[in-house]
């Protein structure tokens, strides 16, 4: 698990190694970019794979390629926040409010009959969990540059 910077210099001064949040690992940052690279490189790979993705409609393969960016940026802005939590929290936020918003065109549409309640199920781990834990993460980088 990667520490946000900042943890060992607290903990020099006898304030305890600090563990921010496991989404801050490995595993976390990098999983967005993989998909947003997997969108990218194989979109018709992707839309066929993931789950509830045929259901929103025939592919489109520049409007897969935009989402494939904003994923990849997702992942630049966990990286950096996970390494410069002092300077990097603000694009975290950005990248959550993007994913936030996502989760909430997908609620909408569920709400607008486009989309069904058995599918909004389906979007909870993939979509809803991560805008949580990606502002989860910029609120505790926020908070722990704000006590330097």
């Amino acid at each position: 698990m990667l520490l946000l910077a900042g943890d060992e210099h607290r903990s020099k001064k006898g304030a305890g190694k600090e563990i921010y949040a496991t989404w801050a690992s490995l595993d976390s940052w990098s999983r967005p970019g993989a998909n947003g690279l997997w969108i990218l490189i194989r979109p018709l790979d992707w839309y066929y794979t993931m789950p509830g993705v045929t259901g929103t409609g025939p592919p489109n393969l520049h409007f897969m390629r935009n989402i494939g960016c904003a994923y990849v940026v997702v992942c630049a802005s966990l990286f950096w926040t996970a390494k410069e939590p002092r300077q990097g929290w603000p694009s975290v936020f950005t990248s959550g409010l993007f994913l936030a918003l996502h989760a909430l065109v997908h609620l909408w549409d569920t709400l607008a009959g486009r989309q069904s309640a058995h599918q909004l199920v389906t979007d909870l781990p993939g979509v809803v969990l991560p805008a949580l834990l990606v502002l989860w993460v910029a609120w505790l980088a926020q908070r722990s540059s704000a006590k330097e």
